[in-house]
């Protein structure tokens, strides 16, 4: 059976019309240089690291370096002794030394120059007992006693307790940080008795063991604690037999 064609042709094929992309948001930055802003980032981040690190570092190296010196003293305090019928530095030791020494100073000043050669054992620039350019290693005629150039005040950051005897108990400090002049110290790392911010000191022993020693008590009233009670200051001179004081450094004028 024949159909007749349609009058209607096939509708035309339409054809889609995209849209046009939106454009692409471009960076602040090209992208070439983001690489070196997160290597520039992470520099930062290990500065502010690094930095503490470095300050502690710098504090332990000058810890250790006044604990060694401290030592030396100790040392020389020890040979002395020896030769003085275990006698250390007092009235009447060395026989010339009459009125007896009334600082540190005075008292390390009869080490010179048999037992200790130069100042410079002495000084700590962090300690507010140093002044000016601290130690200069000018020291007087050997056959004087009476120290006039040797350890002048501002020259010496350590204090002295007078009065043991190389047969007193091997655990009493002999050579020991400057104190605040009570026997205690504080956190003003400014003022006398503030180094290392109240947390250590230095103690050498009259068995000349040395250590940097944590503090305990109060911000103001820091003080070495005893090995065997640590609510006692090591510098309660009372336990350590009759007529043994402390001496600080002497200290120098405005």
């Amino acid at each position: 059976m024949n159909i007749p064609p349609s009058d209607q042709s096939p509708p035309p094929e339409q054809t889609s019309i995209a849209e046009p992309a939106a454009p692409a948001k471009r960076s602040w930055l090209p992208h070439d240089y983001w690489p070196w802003v997160f290597a520039a980032f992470l520099c930062l981040v290990l500065a502010g690291v690094s930095m503490p690190c470095f300050g502690c570092i710098q504090s332990m190296g000058s810890q250790t370096k006044a604990l060694a010196q401290a030592k030396g003293v100790g040392l020389a305090l020890k040979l002395f002794a020896g030769d003085n019928n275990g006698n250390y530095p007092r009235q009447g030791i060395p026989m010339e030394m009459k009125d007896g020494p009334t600082s540190a100073n005075q008292a390390f000043a009869v080490l010179f120059p048999t037992y200790i050669q130069a100042e410079t054992i002495f000084g700590n620039k962090l300690s507010a007992y140093q002044t000016g350019k601290g130690p200069d290693n000018v020291i007087d005629n050997p056959y004087v006693w009476e120290p006039v150039e040797t350890l002048r005040p501002g020259e010496n950051v350590y204090g002295y307790v007078m009065g043991l005897k190389d047969d007193s108990r091997p655990d009493a400090p002999l050579v020991v940080e400057g104190t605040d002049g009570t026997g205690h110290y504080n956190r003003s790392e400014h003022t006398r008795g503030g180094l290392w911010k109240g947390e250590k000191a230095v103690v050498i022993h009259l068995d000349n063991s040395g250590v940097l020693e944590n503090l305990a008590g109060r911000d103001d009233r820091r003080y070495i604690p005893r090995a065997e009670d640590r609510s006692k200051n090591l510098l309660d001179l009372r336990n350590w037999g009759q007529d043994v004081h402390l001496l600080d450094p002497a200290v120098a004028g405005p």
